[in-house]
């Protein structure tokens, strides 16, 4: 275990994640069942 930059996680979902999961983790992205 190493220290975690918590500032920098946070940046990354921001970045990548929080468009699909939301920025509270409550889902509501796009609809891939077709993708």
């Amino acid at each position: 275990g190493g220290s975690v930059d918590s500032a920098a996680a946070e940046e990354v979902f921001e970045s990548n994640c929080a468009s699909c999961h939301g920025a509270d983790l409550s889902g509501a992205g796009p609809d891939l069942t077709q993708v």
